[in-house]
Order: C-alpha cells, then sequence, then structure tokens
C-alpha cells in the first residue's frame, strides 16, 4: 500500500515593531472605579438624583488575559442584587483574569421602565469597548453576563443591536454595542408565555403591553445567526423562573447555529449566584470557565517581545513504502492531541484544512515560540515526514488564540480563504503590487505575504470562492491559485 508522504514547511512570520495589539501599558495592581455612563446626563432621565444615573463598577485585575465582562445582576427589573449576582461574581472573575464592570443601570424602583435598562446595558458594552485600549482589553472579547431579569436583560442586548454611529460626536456612540459572547444564569426569557415570569414582564414593558412589544422582547424569538455564542444554566426545580425559558433560548440558538452550551441542575432555588453550598450547582462556574476556554477567551492576546510565529504547511509529497495503514492512524490521533496541548498552552493560533480540493496542501498550523528549536517536535517519529524551513514577510496582524475540541474541529475561531500563488517577478511584479493595494482598500484582502523562493500567499475573508478566486487570479495575473480553508483566531484582522 502506498502512502502519500507529508512535507512540513515552517514558515516564520516576524510581526513587524508596530504590533504591540493595543498592550501599550499595562495595570500594575487591582483596579476600582465607578464611572457615570451618561456623563451629561442619560436619556430619558426623570432628573439629576443618584437614581437617575446609571453607572458602571470597573475592577481590573493586575494579570489580565485581555477578556472583559459586563455584569448585569437581577431583581425582576425593580431592584438589583447588586452583591450575591454583581460583586461575588466580579471577584471570580477577576480571579480569571478578566476585567469587570457591573452596570448599576434603570429599573422600576428607580422609576424606570423599557427601554431605560436596555439603553443602559447597550451604553456599558459600548463603553467599555470604548475604553478597550485604556484598560487592556481586547474590543473582540467583551462579553455580558446576566442573573434572572439581568440574563433577561443580557439575552435583549445580544439580539437587540445598537450598531454604532460612527458620524457621532459622542466617541462612546460609535461603538457597536452587541456582545462577543453572553452568560445566561436562570434567566427570564419569554414573555406572554405561560411560564413567563409576569413580575419582570410588567416592571419592564408595564400593565398593557402591546402585543408587539411581548413578542419584540421575548427574546428566544428574536435569536439571528448574528447572536453571539451563549452559555447558560438554571435548575429544574427553579419556582420563580421556569427552566422552560432556558430551553426555549436554547432551541432557538441552536435553529440558527449559534454555538450554545446548556446546564440544567436538577435541584435549586431561584437567585443562587456563585451558589456557593450547593455541591451540584455551583459547578457550573467550572463548566462556564472550561466553556470560556473553548472560545478562546481565557489566553492572553499578546505575544512576548522575543516571540515569533510559524506558519506550518501540510503537503503532500513523495509516495512512502512500507508504512502500514494502521501506523498511519495512530500518528494522526498523536498530531492532534498534540495540537489540542499546543492550543490549551496558547501556543496554537490556527489551524486549516485537511486537505485542498487537489488533495496537495493537507493543513495548516499556526504556532508561536520565540524560535524553532522551541517548535515541538511532534512529527520526529513520523516516517511520512520531513522538515524545511521558510521566511516570510511581516505583517501586523492581530493574533488571537483558539483550540480544538475533541474532535479536531477549531473552537472560538473564525473562517478565511487562503490562496496560494506563484511570487510574482519583474515585470509583472509592479502590476501585482498594485492589485494588492487595490483589494486591500476594497476589504476584500486582509493580508499578503511573500514565501521564499517563489511562492506568495493571500488571505480572504470568506465570501464567494468564485469572486475570491477572480480577486486571487488578478494578483497573479492569470497564473494557477490554490484557494484553502483557513481558521483563525476571532478577530484575527480587526
Amino acid at each position: 500500500m502506498r502512502q502519500k508522504q507529508i512535507t512540513i514547511f515552517f514558515a516564520s512570520l516576524i510581526l513587524c515593531s508596530a504590533m504591540h495589539l493595543c498592550f501599550t501599558g499595562q495595570i500594575a495592581a487591582q483596579t476600582n472605579k465607578t464611572v457615570l455612563l451618561w456623563p451629561d446626563g442619560a436619556p430619558g432621565a426623570n432628573g439629576t438624583e443618584e437614581k437617575d444615573k446609571p453607572k458602571l463598577h470597573i475592577s481590573v485585575p493586575a494579570k489580565q488575559n485581555g477578556t472583559a465582562i459586563v455584569i448585569l445582576p437581577g431583581g425582576g427589573y425593580r431592584h438589583l442584587a447588586m452583591g450575591h449576582e454583581g460583586k461575588d461574581i466580579a471577584k471570580w472573575f477577576n480571579s480569571l483574569g478578566i476585567a469587570t464592570f457591573i452596570c448599576d443601570y434603570r429599573h422600576r424602583g428607580k422609576g424606570y421602565g423599557h427601554p431605560a435598562p436596555m439603553q443602559d446595558a447597550q451604553r456599558a458594552i459600548q463603553w467599555v469597548r470604548s475604553q478597550a485600549k485604556k484598560w487592556n482589553i481586547e474590543p473582540n472579547r467583551i462579553g455580558v453576563i446576566g442573573f434572572s431579569a439581568g440574563g433577561h436583560l443580557a439575552s435583549t442586548v445580544s439580539n437587540h443591536i445598537a450598531k454604532g454611529n460612527t458620524d457621532a460626536s459622542d466617541l462612546i456612540a460609535r461603538q457597536s454595542s452587541r456582545p462577543d459572547f453572553a452568560i445566561l444564569c436562570y434567566p427570564v426569557i419569554a414573555f406572554g408565555e405561560p411560564f413567563a415570569h409576569l413580575g419582570s414582564q410588567r416592571n419592564l414593558l408595564g400593565n398593557t403591553p402591546t402585543a408587539a412589544d411581548i413578542k419584540k422582547y421575548s427574546n428566544e424569538k428574536q435569536v439571528t445567526a448574528q447572536t453571539p455564542p451563549t452559555f447558560l444554566w438554571s435548575t429544574a426545580d427553579d419556582r420563580v423562573v421556569k427552566v422552560q425559558n432556558c430551553l426555549s433560548y436554547f432551541q432557538s440558538l441552536r435553529k440558527y447555529n449559534v454555538p450554545a452550551e446548556l446546564h440544567v441542575y436538577p435541584t435549586g432555588r431561584h437567585g443562587l449566584g456563585m451558589a456557593k453550598g450547593n455541591a451540584s450547582v455551583s459547578k457550573w462556574t467550572t463548566a462556564c470557565e472550561n466553556w470560556l476556554h473553548t472560545q478562546g477567551l481565557m489566553t492572553k492576546n499578546v505575544l512576548a517581545k522575543n516571540q515569533k510565529l510559524f506558519f506550518v504547511f501540510l503537503t503532500t509529497g513523495k509516495s512512502a513504502e512500507g508504512v502500514a495503514k494502521e501506523k498511519i492512524a495512530k500518528l494522526q490521533e498523536a498530531h492532534l492531541a498534540n495540537f489540542r496541548r499546543l492550543a490549551e498552552a496558547g501556543k496554537l493560533l490556527a489551524v486549516g484544512p485537511t486537505s485542498d480540493p487537489d488533495k496537495k496542501i493537507r493543513g495548516i498550523v499556526l504556532l508561536r515560540a520565540a524560535n524553532k528549536s522551541e517548535l515541538p517536535k511532534m512529527f520526529d517519529d513520523d516516517p511520512c515526514v520531513q522538515q524545511q524551513f521558510l521566511k516570510v514577510q511581516s505583517h501586523p496582524a492581530k493574533i488571537q488564540v483558539g483550540s480544538l475540541d475533541s474532535k479536531g474541529k477549531p473552537v472560538g475561531m473564525e473562517e478565511y480563504r487562503m490562496v496560494i500563488l506563484k511570487r510574482q517577478k519583474s515585470p509583472s511584479v509592479s502590476d501585482n503590487i498594485k492589485q494588492l493595494r487595490q483589494q486591500k482598500r476594497t476589504g476584500e484582502l486582509l493580508l499578503a505575504m511573500n514565501l521564499e523562493p517563489d511562492q506568495q500567499i493571500a488571505i480572504f475573508k470568506k465570501r464567494d470562492d468564485k469572486k475570491i478566486k477572480k480577486n486571487a487570479s488578478q494578483i497573479a495575473n492569470g497564473q494557477k491559485t490554490k484557494i484553502i480553508p483557513l481558521y483563525m483566531g476571532k478577530g484575527i484582522f480587526d
């Protein structure tokens, strides 16, 4: 039996000096601060008392991983459980390296119904995103967590998005309010249903809400493919907010293929918060932390000054004789285990396909290390592998760590298209540069790199493959190109 040999090309990708990934300064110690969401007055404010001034209580840990979360305590839209659903939650997230922003939003107890709570929660996310650089936060790693009615508010801002006005004089209003991930804890979700929490519905929408408003803010009916990845949990015997709320939202997420994870614990009263003292329910924090790992949100999104990036191209080479099929299968399993370990260690940044249409590119991996000697010798025992090294031009792309699930499927990554083509030489090189610049301006082309001796790589947004092929052909002046799927960390080219 003939087995194809795999040749591995390690291409060293050095980041340019301008790439500091917004981490220009380090917060040396825990930082705690409170700010007004609307310094000039909140929209629809009833007055200027403290209750009319929604706030953010900020807590930034000394050791950060670049992720932030807005916390929305519950309270039936009549009060806020700032202790066990606010401060306690912030302490836990801070221990994980996550910056927290507790939103002290307006509610019926302060004299406000809809839309004030939604406006405040949207503003909180926009505020954090606008201040991301100052607080050492990645602007594409800002989530929201809500408890009970705060869970309804978190699901509201997950589906009712203020897109941001780029022409606004208010810099905060220029930002999108869409959270990048959501965590819903025994949430209120549905209105107008037998299992709805009528108190929350009444406090938010009033005693005589319209049918249109009931539907609009029944958030299981508002889920789309753009709803952020969501972690949900509840207890089966919650008598205050029925578990059906969680189940209905989870079903809607699955309908639109939104990544979601649901945990239902058999017993536990409503409003448990961290659930300390409940041996079963308290495990939700461990499950949530694991989920955050799978979403690529627990590893610091920055390279040390002495680190470099290495592309690993798995390509088809000459045939290898005498290698048993069972041996190949075991080697592949070992390689997958190594990739998963590297992801958990924060060294695996991107992973490509198992094969391209021509069966010549078997896979692409992006690793980081200080030098080639640090790269894992994961293929040394594989008789079908050789190693060669190529150089790649530097580029300022932002790097986000992703991971692999148990089947080797990329998690916490986005899909792009990589095109490999012949590197252009004079006299066509000037035309090649013009095409690259043009497609960069239009936003189609995200990155172009030169490989030595005669190859070029271009990475495009995932769109119509026919259009990508046409664009790549223009860059290559009609020469044959290869289009390959590539998975990289979310927001890598933001």
